[in-house]
């Protein structure tokens, strides 16, 4: 009886710890009948993904140009030679937040990252997905468009927020 009760003592001592675990480490998963993207900011505006991340582990090397006849905040493809997917439109990390240097450019803010502005050539990871799909992204069927005068361009990229880091030089 007392080999149980010391069983049963480290069980529920496992499960307590667990349940305390920060619910910020692991992604909320997205229902299909919510939204699970944001669009945030106007100068720039841009497209956070608030959901379970998924991803098919693409690599991707690209730079972070403003289009500004678009007002709109794209990836700017350097990995891409047949250049079939060069501009994109990025759908970020959870957390991440528009932003501007000192000098005016155009960013963002990325939790353990940091400021990311237009020109930086940044490495990630995540998803790609090509502009004809109904909606874009299969797994966000409430995000049908990009912000504001954003075109499509060559499709999207979901950011996985592990990922990203940007390049010196």
């Amino acid at each position: 009886m007392r080999r149980l009760s010391a069983v049963v003592a480290v069980l529920v001592s496992a499960v307590a710890c667990t349940s305390d675990t920060p619910k910020a480490a692991q992604p909320a998963p997205c229902p299909s009948d919510k939204v699970c993207h944001a669009v945030i900011g106007t100068d720039p505006a841009i497209v956070v993904y608030r959901g379970e991340f998924y991803s098919n582990l693409m690599p991707l090397t690209a730079r972070l140009e403003w289009l500004e006849d678009e007002r709109c905040l794209v990836f700017t493809r350097q990995d891409d030679p047949e250049g079939r997917h060069r501009t994109q439109i990025p759908l970020w990390p959870e957390g991440t937040k528009p932003a501007r240097a000192e000098d005016g450019r155009r960013g963002i803010e990325i939790p353990q990252v940091g400021g990311v502005f237009e020109g930086t050539l940044i490495e990630a990871g995540g998803s790609n997905f090509p502009p004809v799909l109904k909606p874009p992204i299969p797994r966000i069927a409430t995000f049908t468009e990009p912000p504001g005068e954003c075109t499509a361009h060559d499709g999207y990229f979901v950011v996985d927020p592990f990922e990203v880091k940007p390049v010196m030089g």
